[in-house]
């Protein structure tokens, strides 16, 4: 019993040491919610240990555990689902509760202990296995997702090794104490407790960094559309190691009558809709203000690069905007920039031809190399 006690009081110091440390970061960040959960679950597994310690072998400590286990991994899945940004399976956790529930009934009915502990094992192991199929479903992966699923998978597995161990040591008439004093249970007990505070540990330098992510998306990014701002569209390109590739320039036609005509919410949702298409077609695509748009197609030239935008500029003007009916142009302006070259020049280039494109009609794609010119497989549908 002095092990089993010994081992019970390191586990205690672990968890309210790391209890202590995501409090404090939670209390300096409170934007990180899945700290807070974590808190949540070493406090359960906390209250646990001291009454394995204040009142081992009776009912009472077995009802806390039925509670309280379940109630800590409940925990760990909604911190895993916070970093995530993935939705709740309610229906599993309902069932999980639903177990946890049963395991209790058949405490106070008096039930061998040895089928209420298989009970609420192998539910324990299901529960951490859902939250291993949440991590490996999320797209796409952290490089922390790897060591966390591992740990996971091995509590899981340690709690799923007592249930033969159990059949082959112990018979339905043993009583809990037996259980708690067999030599394998007090290596269970502790390899679990490290395992536990390993998938702690992990989820919470997990949060932080996924935290220092989104900071970094939302300082680069514009905020209306998702698409990189000025200064990071600059950044992506100089960063690009692409030899050569093309620079675009590009607008929506007569933007200022649609906001005067229309009203500056038709205004918003027409550079949403554009936005999201260039998104979903070029790898580097920024805002540059207003209606105004800078991409970079990096390893194509200015007549590759000219096939795809006519694509996107195509496919802009066929769509309508979502709750209106109406249609929207977009001109397009190209320029050559090879690596190491002044970014600057090439931009003004693209917008020189994007000019000359609003100033030839409109709804048009053309190519600019200080002088402009247009490809020879010129497909340009000129609108007024």
């Amino acid at each position: 019993m002095a092990d089993t006690v010994s081992v019970l009081s390191f586990q205690l110091g672990v968890f309210a040491f790391l209890a202590l440390i995501c409090a404090g970061l939670y209390a300096a960040m409170r934007s990180e919610s899945s700290l807070a959960w974590l808190v949540g679950a070493l406090l359960f597994t906390s209250t646990l240990t001291v009454l394995l310690d204040l009142l081992p072998t009776s009912r009472m400590e077995v009802a806390v555990a039925i509670v309280a286990m379940p109630a800590a991994i409940f925990c760990i899945g909604e911190a895993v689902r916070l970093v995530l940004d993935a939705p709740r399976h309610k229906r599993f956790w309902k069932l999980v509760a639903g177990a946890a529930g049963f395991a209790m009934l058949m405490l106070y009915a008096g039930a061998p202990y040895l089928y209420i502990a298989i009970l609420l094992k192998v539910t324990l192991a299901v529960a951490l296995l859902e939250i291993v199929f949440l991590l490996i479903r999320q797209r796409p992966h952290h490089f922390l997702d790897w060591p966390l699923m591992a740990v996971l998978v091995a509590a899981a597995m340690l709690f799923v090794a007592r249930v033969p161990l159990w059949l082959a040591e112990f018979s339905p008439e043993t009583p809990y104490a037996e259980f708690l004093l067999a030599p394998f249970e007090t290596t269970m007990l502790l390899s679990s407790g490290l395992l536990m505070a390993a998938v702690v540990v992990l989820l919470m330098f997990r949060g932080l960094s996924q935290m220092v992510i989104d900071l970094r998306f939302s300082t680069s990014r514009d905020v209306a559309t998702g698409l990189l701002n000025r200064e990071a569209f600059r950044e992506q390109v100089a960063l690009n190691r692409a030899a050569v590739g093309s620079v675009v320039f590009c607008d929506i036609d007569n933007f200022k009558q649609v906001n005067d005509s229309h009203g500056h919410s038709v205004g918003d949702h027409a550079i949403a809709s554009f936005a999201k298409i260039l998104s979903r077609n070029v790898p580097i695509a920024g805002r540059m203000g207003g209606d105004e748009f800078a991409l970079y197609l990096p390893g194509e030239t200015a007549d590759e690069a000219f096939v795809q935008i006519e694509r996107i500029r195509n496919r802009f003007a066929s769509s309508r905007l979502r709750g209106a009916d109406l249609r929207f142009t977009a001109s397009f302006g190209i320029a050559t920039y090879r690596r190491g070259e002044c970014l600057a020049r090439a931009l003004q280039q693209a917008d020189a031809a994007l000019y000359e494109a609003k100033k030839k009609g409109r709804n048009q794609t053309r190519i600019g190399d200080g002088s402009v010119r247009i490809p020879a497989n010129d497909t340009m549908v000129a609108t007024g």
